[in-house]
């Protein structure tokens, strides 16, 4: 925003000229020429003093656009550490459109755990508008220009002119959440609205500084801590102060915490006012002209108790409008530097009368505020003239009606609706264009219409052929299928083959077993199906020399026997009468002895081997008697196999034997199984057909019976004919209707019954009206808006409002229609009283003064608590002179040691050592060394030494003095008590 070249005439006549206030900094400030000699010399000292121009930001990044700025943190090469530098003004007003009406995104990310990803850069707007930025989150935390600004971000020269800013908690025009940054010479005229922790400038700041920033707009918060400035500061870390700031900014509070400058104070707050509307829930707590609640230290602040409308405030001055505006009463703006931070506004015309920062002058539209937010509203520097922009909101699209409803746009689409629902109803080019509906769903399976009422409706195709064993379905393409399903035909019997015949129905066939193999014996088992059990008896061919087996696959195999015994001195031949023959010559070799086998070898001699008496049956105990031989002994126990399924025996020749246990018990309700760990089991058959109209039962000798049961269709309605069609229930409802379109036609235990028109309301007239019940209510309107007039039993009634609040502290009466609640005037003109109504009668209480240090006499004088010290001052200079607030008590602790000589400086060799701030439980004063810890009674001239944060001590010309560095009033060195 240039300002140079503008010369705007004022009301008398004379000419203020606004030099430019634009580089980085903000240094160079100008004065009117209108006060003559004096302001000249103000202007004079000003020049020489404050720089023209800061250094120019050699490394920064310039922003030229809004786009520009939306980058910080989105983009590689705009990192959130970065140097950034704004170099002209930046229209933002189209951020309204953007993100699906969104708007703009915040910088930065808030995480409880990291600050990773908070701005720690800095921002340099060198004095530039950013204009009409708007973020439009109701349902997001941390919403401002930045979302959350860290430890070393710093942000100055920063303007925000006009748009809105909403979220839900922590909501800042400039910046949502702050942990440890730094904002200078600031301002923002805007928009803000939020739930909670809501700022005209910042929503949250935990620790940090604000110094030199002023807002004005409007500031609202539906819940707590709501500030025309600030709605949090402090309670970090770290200290967080705020100093030379003010707001003018209107605003509107929850429940809880709401300031004209900050809704809750847990920091430092020095030299700063408010000068907006106040306003808050009315059944609420904590609201202030300057602050809702304080916790920490708030000195020389005020507050415009006209203005603000706010008697009271948890911290600062109230004052009148008359004693806040120029010439300026001689208790307000005490200590304040005039020099070089603050401007009186000697002839109203920048800030209306109030103060305003040299180094950022007062937005220029602060007056051309026209009330309506959907307009920009702004100070035209060559018209010399406020002018209001209308906010922009056509979207291109001429089916929409555009408009702006409380500062944002919104785009209605044009309803094209003919109330036919056959019909396809759009808007093209701002025109209703209304096309008849084509029902065709492409399904050759629903019969397509359509009725104005109710639209396109597709009726199911009926496809039921009346055949029991086929799937009936449709198919979209091709219409009814009726694919036969040879499951359904499952007789349960596995003897045969089971078929179903689109015409006849369920086919049944005996199931053909033979398998083609002359050696095997073929059978069918209903439970199992074909058994083809291998015989090799088939395949003898009455030949001892062969070995006959049965091939499932190949038949009848025969084998020659192998006849040769490997013995030289046997003969080895087979007969096909008698099989394998081989004759040894054992004469000679005979040793008498049954168990051994006497030959002749012919290499070297008579072998007498052990007979081997395995007959190769593995259930026969083979044993050997010297006088007769081998003896093979059948022992049945050896061939258990451990089967309850089968009957286990030994065979002399062929071996165990394993027969399978037959389990049919002839029952067709049973199904017949062998479990080998339990023997034969007998489970009954689930005869369960799944339709839910079916008898289901089982027939011992056929099996299950599946009966239609119409009886099991009945739905208790004795207006359906309840039957049972294909195993599913059908309720067919009783037909009605004696073609008279002004009865209303239904059926009534079984019965049909019309009935005429009537609501059963002897309130309203009941007529039939073109085959429509048209049912008209009796009007009841006496012209008396205090009484309440119904209709009962078709008579009028007219009943006198009752108007009664519960509360005995009102009267109460009915005025044009609206309850009019009075509440009783209990002022006693008292300011050190609390005037409360209860039960109707006035009660005064007085106001309690106790700050919790035994230290000071507590009174209210004038509506004000006034806490004097007591004096605890023995006289005596080689004493340190305290008051323990605990007790009251004086304490008088002796501090001149030996070998204290002139000029020597003890306590840190006259360095300053530095305090902390006192808790925020504690008293304001702070200790100040080992040997003084209590300032009461001291004081500069006429005020009060209230807050010291350094100190150190200096022996002189043989006394001791003090050096102090406080915030209220500034002190160097000196004479100690």
């Amino acid at each position: 925003m240039d300002f140079n070249g503008c010369m705007c005439q004022r009301r008398t006549g004379t000419t203020n000229p606004f030099l430019k206030s634009h580089f980085s900094g903000g240094a160079n400030k100008e004065y009117t020429e209108h006060y003559g000699a004096m302001i000249q010399t103000k202007i004079l000292f000003l020049i020489i003093v404050l720089p023209l121009a800061t250094p120019a930001h050699t490394d920064a990044i310039p922003l030229n656009t809004i786009e520009d700025l939306q980058k910080i943190g989105n983009d590689d090469m705009y990192p959130l550490n970065g140097s950034y530098v704004i170099t002209q003004d930046i229209d933002a007003r189209g951020t309204a459109s953007w993100n699906d009406g969104a708007g703009f995104d915040p910088i930065g990310e808030y995480n409880y755990f990291s600050s990773s990803k908070s701005f720690k850069g800095t921002l340099d707007g060198q004095g530039h508008v950013i204009l009409g930025l708007n973020i439009n989150r109701p349902d997001q935390d941390f919403v401002g220009m930045f979302e959350y600004v860290g430890n070393t971000g710093l942000i100055k020269n920063v303007v925000l002119s006009g748009g809105a800013v909403r979220g839900r908690y922590r909501v800042g025009a400039l910046a949502a959440m702050v942990d440890g940054g730094t904002f200078e010479l600031c301002a923002a005229k805007t928009y803000v609205s939020g739930m909670a922790m809501v700022g005209g400038l910042v929503g949250t700041i935990s620790y940090g500084t604000i110094k030199q920033c002023h807002t004005s707009g409007v500031v609202m918060g539906d819940e707590r801590y709501t500030g025309g400035l600030v709605g949090r500061h402090g309670e970090g870390i770290s200290p967080s102060v705020l100093l030379n700031c003010y707001s003018r900014a209107a605003v509107s509070g929850g429940y809880l915490y709401t300031g004209g400058l900050a809704g809750l104070n847990a920091g430092v707050i020095q030299n700063s006012f408010a000068a907006g509307e106040v306003t808050a829930d009315p059944d609420g707590d904590a609201t202030g002209g300057f602050a809702g609640e304080n916790s920490g230290v708030i000195t020389a602040c005020y507050w415009d108790k006209d203005i603000t409308g706010q008697s009271g405030s948890a911290g600062g001055s109230g004052r009148m409008t008359t004693e806040m505006t120029y010439p300026y009463a001689g208790n307000t703006y005490v200590g304040w530097d005039f020099a070089e931070t603050w401007v009186e506004d000697m002839d109203p015309v920048s800030n209306d009368g109030y103060p305003f920062l040299l180094d950022t002058l007062p937005l220029p539209q602060d007056s051309c505020d026209d009330g309506n937010p959907c307009t920009v509203d702004r100070y035209n520097w060559e018209s010399c003239a406020c002018e209001s922009i209308p906010m922009e909101c056509d979207d291109a699209d001429d089916c929409t009606v555009d408009a702006c409803v409380e500062g944002v746009c919104v785009h209605t689409p044009i309803l094209c609706d003919d109330s036919d629902l056959c019909t396809v109803d759009v808007c093209v080019e701002g025109q209703c264009v209304y096309t008849p509906v084509v029902c065709d769903d492409d399904n050759v399976c629903t019969n397509d219409t359509c009725t104005p009422a109710l639209g396109c409706q597709y009726e199911t195709l009926d496809c039921d052929d009346g055949v029991v064993c086929t799937v009936d379905t449709c198919d979209p393409a091709t219409g009814c299928v009726n694919t036969s399903h040879d499951g359904l035909c499952d007789d349960n019997n596995a003897c045969t083959v089971d078929t179903c015949d689109l015409l006849l129905g369920c086919q049944y066939e005996d199931l053909d077993c033979d398998d083609g193999v002359l050696c095997t014996m073929d059978a069918c088992d209903p439970e199992i199906g074909c058994i083809n059990v291998l015989d090799d008896r088939f395949c003898d061919d009455g030949n001892a020399c062969t070995v006959e087996t049965c091939d499932l696959l190949l038949g009848c195999q025969y084998e020659t026997v192998n006849c040769d015994d490997g013995v030289a001195c046997t003969a080895d031949s087979c007969g096909p009468a008698t099989g394998c023959m081989n004759t040894p010559d054992d004469r000679l070799c005979d040793d008498y002895d049954a168990c051994t086998i006497d030959t002749c070898d012919p290499r070297i001699g008579c072998l007498y081997d052990a007979v081997d008496c395995d007959d190769g049956v593995a259930c026969t105990v083979d044993t050997c008697d010297p006088l007769t031989g081998c003896m093979n002994t059948p022992d049945e126990q050896l061939c258990d196999d451990e089967d309850a399924c089968t009957i286990d025996r030994c065979h002399p020749e062929s071996g165990c034997q394993f027969e399978t246990v037959d389990c049919n018990d002839e029952d067709a309700c049973t199904v017949d199984t062998c479990v080998p760990a339990l023997g034969c089991r007998h489970e009954i058959l689930d005869c369960d057909d799944g339709l839910p109209c079916t008898a289901d039962s089982c027939d011992p000798a056929t099996g299950c019976m599946n009966t239609p049961d119409d009886r099991l269709c009945d739905d208790d309605d004795p207006c359906t004919t309840d039957l049972c069609v294909g195993g599913l229930c059908s309720n067919v409802p009783l037909e009605c209707d004696d073609g008279d379109p002004c009865t209303t036609d239904l059926c009534i235990n079984g019965e049909c019954a019309f009935l005429p028109c009537d609501d059963g309301d002897p309130c309203t007239t009941d007529v039939c009206i073109a085959g429509d019940c048209v049912f008209t209510p009796i009007v009841c309107d006496d012209g008396d808006p205090c009484t309440t007039d119904a209709c009962v039993g078709g008579e009028c009634i007219f009943t006198p409002v009752t108007c009664d609040d519960g509360n005995a502290c009102t009267t109460d009466t009915c005025v044009d229609g609206e309850c009019i609640f009075t509440p009783l005037n209990c002022d006693d003109g008292d300011p050190c009283t609390l005037e409360i109504c209860s039960n109707g009668e006035c009660q005064y209480i007085p106001v309690v003064c106790d700050d919790g240090n035994a230290c000071t006499t507590d009174a209210c004088s004038a509506g004000a608590c006034i806490f004097t010290p007591i004096d605890c001052d023995d006289g005596d200079p080689c004493t340190a002179d305290t008051c323990d607030p605990a007790t009251g008590s004086c304490l008088h602790e002796y501090i001149c040691g030996e070998g204290e000589t002139e000029g020597e400086i003890v306590e840190g060799e006259g360095e300053p050592f530095v305090f902390h701030p006192a808790d925020s439980n504690q008293d304001t004063r702070m200790a100040i060394g080992e040997a003084i810890t209590y300032l009461a009674g001291w004081q500069q001239g006429s005020n009060e030494i209230a807050y010291a944060i350094r100190a150190a001590y200096l022996w002189q010309n043989g006394e001791r003095y003090i050096y102090l560095k406080a915030l209220s009033p500034p002190l160097c060195w000196m004479l100690a008590p």
